[in-house]
């Protein structure tokens, strides 16, 4: 028989209940309309206490909104901090609109209106005096605005909102009280009326129920029975098989046990899963908080039984957040996960706890070493900085006497050791240099600059630096810069210089035969920026692929024989890298083995505002170019340089090559009109070609050049005689090759780099008397060595030990310059220079500082002149860098202070006498010097121009100064000059503005110079 659902057997029963019912209904309906009436007064109570509650909430939000706003605007006014003055707009903005709905809310009570009206106007009159305070803060009053905080008028204001603020809550608890009492009464009442009714129908329905419950009573003992052994021991008694409602009952009742049975079996499955979990797990009433299981997890975690968790208050658990309390008062860490369920009708929290203390002792572990390593890394940097300085301090002896040593007659043998001596200082010096930078990388103290430069510039300069040497060892060198890239970009050029110099320096060093070459050409543009692919190339003794993987590392070279062969410290590669992601860019390199190497990377650069391309379009004759070359690097160079000028041009690698090309060329009518001859074609040489071609009638016009990678004066003098027009020496510049293809000009080797270096004469002759230098030195060798040196340049010297002799030395006698060692014992450099310059601002007298250390960090530099030092020597001090340090102080006029300093008169913007006591009569060597210099200058004077630091104006004016001097820029050179000696001084403002618009004056007059002599060349 099927079993009924039990809804329907129950509302079978109910029907019959209802009819017995019937007799007590009209007590029911009096019960249930005192019952509709205590159920409104709950609502009433209900209201007015959610109305309280919102009341007293706004309250609360407006003492919080009044207290943030007085909080901020107090520390603002005391640190000035521009987030608690953020702060204190948010908190003033939101507290109007707070206290303009508080009338509203108690608009049922007038004497709560006039409260809050009166809160208001207080409120906003504590508002207005806090604003007050901010704006004489903003107006720089901090003295006033803090008056105002304290001032009695305002304590008044401030105990007036708070009580205003109290006064209204009380009153709202009050009227809440009276509201509650009030229901009180009224349920009370209602409550015991509802109760005389109910009992009254409840007796009723007994009464007749009597009679249908006795018949009922024995089937539902029967049934009770049933359930009582079911509940006992699981086991069922037959079942009734009457018909009727209770025999339906009985029957899903049986249903309902065989459910259960199936369900406490799961629930005994999980029962025993969640015992055996690894994490905690506690099932706690949501009523009062009190755990109702705790699995085996839990016990062990926590140290207590599960019959003591029973009953236990889950926060009895809880010392903080995270921290639970172990049963012998230990801590514990942990992490609590936690799902709401209801069971059996009743809400429930099932809270699953971890241990997560290894984690923890992990992550502080962690914490540590990271520390460590933090600490580890500044005390490596200090001890590269102070290995640094005291390596220097015994190169400077060194180099130095090996310099002096040169100078004297020595022997054949003696001038070689002595060489030797001197280069391997210089390698060592080298050495150290690399370490500091790449100490400052790994400090993460490398900045990166963003000035305006011309690339050609760049790379042509690190050409030039690596000619001589390549020359001496035989190889080409040769530089190409796509036409097409703009003149003028904007990045860090120093840093790029130094990249190519480290690159093409490798090169260069690792190449025996061959040649090198350097390229930039552009890898993809947009209107704004620019990337560029530099690219490196050799054909020396190359790099396997296992050597490639741990190339950048540092300390790292191919292998051990390559640092016992050619030296270096590993670190050149790892700087570059460094250094070329510092400016966003990445490098790779392709090798092998006896095939050369590669070496490029790709930097991306912003475009000036003022683009110009490099490409030269103007007209000029349409001329046919021959290329003779063996090196296919340097025909591809040289090609695509014509190629971009629009000249027609052809390649031959070799002599016979060469010959035939221009011989069918002059049958054919199109002759070539120029031939650019390499000197060594294998077995032939540039000399042979020339030869043939001068043979016939047909290719005896044709205007050769030769291209060498020999920079000698037999050379050139043998080209000429023999009937070259004229030669270029590798590097070739792009201007050189332009303005040779043009006939503009012809190079020698005189013309075509910077003057030769002067032989040593085995002895320099003593000067004449130029001075009286004070040398505050502590080490007795460096004594010795500035002593020998100033003698040699004519310098009277006197030795002092440490500072506090400097400055009694310098009060009692007068001194031309002082040489100001940093580092000594009793009063260093710094402090003695201080106390130096306080004495002169009393007297009025200035004698030029100069520090000679041995640190050579950037910020040593700054310090020395933040001191008052006037300029910076790094150890080890050559004799030449001492020589032109001396005469920029010492042949310079240096007036204590000018009243006011007048526009240099009768000084050139660009003095060509001194560029042709430099370079020569080259105009395209002086053009490339001053294009080169421009944008640096630029530069300089342009933070010159925007710095509000005093100390960093003077350093900026010195720099200027000097570089301005060095290429013939008298002008500019003059104005920085008297800015920088005002600056030193404390010049007038007025006198200050006057010169710091001269030296931009004479800044864009020396650019629109430099600017039509590149148009003009």
């Amino acid at each position: 028989m099927p079993v009924p659902p039990l809804r329907r057997v129950l509302g079978r029963l109910r029907v019959k209940i209802y009819l017995l019912s019937a007799v007590p209904f009209i007590v029911l309906i009096a019960s249930l309309f005192f019952l509709v009436r205590l159920s409104r007064e709950t609502e009433t109570a209900a209201h007015w206490s959610a109305h309280s509650d919102t009341v007293l909430a706004r309250l609360g939000t407006i003492r919080e909104l009044e207290f943030r706003a007085e909080s901020a605007a107090a520390r603002f006014v005391l640190a000035g901090n521009p987030g608690d003055r953020a702060a204190f707009i948010r908190a003033s903005s939101a507290l109007p609109v707070a206290l303009a709905t508080l009338p509203a809310l108690v608009s049922d009570n007038s004497s709560q209106v006039t409260l809050a009206r009166s809160l208001i106007a207080l409120t906003k009159e504590r508002t207005r005096i806090l604003q007050s305070a901010v704006n004489d803060v903003l107006a720089g009053k901090r003295t006033t605005a803090i008056n105002l905080f304290v001032a009695p008028r305002t304590v008044a204001n401030a105990s007036a909102v708070r009580r205003g603020l109290s006064a209204f809550a009380s009153t709202e608890n009050t009227l809440r009280t009276e509201r509650f009492q009030q229901l009180d009464r009224t349920t009370s009442m209602l409550s015991k009326t509802m109760a005389f009714f109910t009992f009254l129908g409840v007796g009723l329905v007994v009464l007749f129920s009597f009679a249908f419950g006795l018949r009922l009573i024995r089937r539902l003992e029967r049934l009770q029975r049933r359930a009582k052994t079911f509940a006992r021991n699981g086991t069922l008694l037959p079942e009734s098989l009457d018909l009727d409602e209770l025999g339906d009952l009985d029957r899903t009742f049986t249903a309902m046990a065989h459910t259960i049975t199936q369900r406490e079996s799961a629930l005994a499955l999980y029962k025993i899963l969640a015992q055996h979990a690894p994490s905690a797990f506690f099932f706690v009433r949501r009523s009062d908080d009190s755990i109702v299981e705790a699995n085996s997890a839990a016990c062990n975690l926590y140290g207590f039984s599960s019959e003591q968790f029973i009953g236990m208050h889950w926060h009895d658990l809880i010392l903080g957040n995270g921290i639970h309390a172990h049963s012998d008062g230990k801590r514990l860490y942990v992490d609590v996960v936690s799902a709401e369920a209801d069971i059996n009708g009743e809400a429930m929290i099932l809270y699953v706890v971890t241990d997560i203390r290894e984690r923890l002792e992990n992550e502080a572990a962690l914490q540590a070493a990271l520390s460590q390593a933090v600490e580890a890394s500044r005390l490596k940097s200090e001890f590269v900085a102070t290995m640094s300085h005291e390596l220097r301090t015994p190169m400077n002896a060194v180099m130095g006497m090996a310099e002096l040593l040169l100078d004297t007659p020595l022997t054949p043998e003696q001038r070689s050791f002595v060489e030797v001596l001197n280069s391997s200082g210089s390698a060592l010096l080298s050495v150290i240099n690399d370490i500091l930078d790449f100490s400052k990388i790994e400090a993460g103290r490398i900045e990166i600059e963003s000035i305006r430069f011309d690339i050609l510039s760049v790379v042509e300069s690190v050409a030039a630096l690596l000619a001589r040497t390549a020359q001496e060892k035989g190889i080409s060198l040769m530089t190409y810069v796509d036409p097409s890239l703009p003149t003028e970009l904007i990045g860090d050029p120093t840093r790029l210089r130094q990249v190519l110099l480290n690159l093409a320096g490798n090169a260069v060093k690792f190449t025996h035969f061959g040649g090198v070459s350097i390229l930039a050409e552009t890898r993809s543009a947009t209107a704004e920026r620019i990337q560029v692919t530099f690219t490196v190339r050799d054909t020396g003794i190359g790099i396997s692929e296992e050597h490639r993987k741990r190339l950048f590392q540092p300390f790292t070279q191919a292998d051990s024989t390559t640092t016992r062969k050619y030296g270096g410290t590993g670190l050149g590669l790892a700087i570059s890298r460094r250094l070329i992601e510092l400016m966003g860019g990445s490098i790779d390199v392709r090798s092998a083995p006896g095939e050369g190497t590669t070496f490029f990377f790709q930097l991306p650069f912003r475009l000036s505002k003022t683009i110009e391309a490099r490409s030269d379009d103007a007209d000029h004759p349409k001329m046919r170019v021959l290329i003779v070359d063996d090196d296919p690097t340097a025909r591809d160079i040289l090609s695509r340089y014509l190629k971009s000028w629009r000249f027609d041009s052809d390649e031959a690698e070799s002599a016979a090559e060469a010959d035939r090309m221009a011989v069918e060329a002059a049958e054919t009518g199109n002759p070539f009109d120029i031939a650019l001859i390499d000197l060594r074609l294998g077995e032939d040489d540039g000399f042979d070609v020339l030869a043939k071609f001068q043979s016939r009638s047909s290719t005896k016009t044709i205007r050769s050049v030769m291209i060498t990678a020999f920079d000698s004066a037999s050379v050139g003098k043998n080209a000429i005689e023999s009937g070259f027009v004229g030669y270029l020496v590798k590097p070739i510049k792009q201007s050189q090759l332009f303005d040779c293809i043009n006939g503009t000009a012809v190079y020698t080797a005189a013309e075509s780099h910077a003057a030769p270096l002067q032989p040593r004469n085995g002895k320099l002759e003593r000067q004449e008397h130029r001075g009286h230098i004070l040398v505050a030195e502590d080490n007795a060798i460096n004594q010795r060595l500035a002593l020998q040196q100033l003698s040699r340049l004519g310098y009277d010297a006197t030795i002092v030990e440490n500072g506090r002799e400097a400055v009694d030395r310098s009060a009692a006698q007068h001194f031309d310059l002082i040489l100001m060692d940093c580092q000594m014992p009793e009063m260093d450099g710094f402090e003695a220079t201080r106390a130096i310059r306080r004495r002169e601002s009393r007297s009025g007298d200035r004698t030029v500082i100069v520090a000679m250390t041995a640190n050579a960090l950037a910020e040593d530099r700054a310090a020395c002149i933040a001191a008052g030092m006037d300029d910076y020597i790094s150890k080890p001090v050559l004799i030449e860098t001492l020589r032109a340090t001396l005469e920029e102080w010492l042949h310079t006029s240096h007036p204590t202070v000018p009243k006011s300093a007048a526009p240099p008169k009768n000084v050139p913007v660009l003095n060509r006498e001194r560029l042709i006591d430099l370079l020569g009569s080259d105009e395209a060597e002086m053009n490339d010097l001053l294009s080169m210099a421009a944008p640096t200058i630029h530069s300089l004077c342009q933070r010159l121009l925007d710095t509000n630091d005093e100390t960093l104006a003077k350093e900026l004016a010195h720099e200027i100064k000097g570089t301005a001097a060095n290429i013939g820029a008298d002008e500019l050179s003059e104005a920085a000059n008297n800015l920088e000696r005002s600056l030193k001084s404390g010049s007038l403002p007025e006198n200050l503005t006057r010169e710091y618009g001269l030296v931009r004056d004479a800044e864009r007059r020396f650019a629109d110079l430099i600017a039509v002599r590149k148009q003009s060349s």
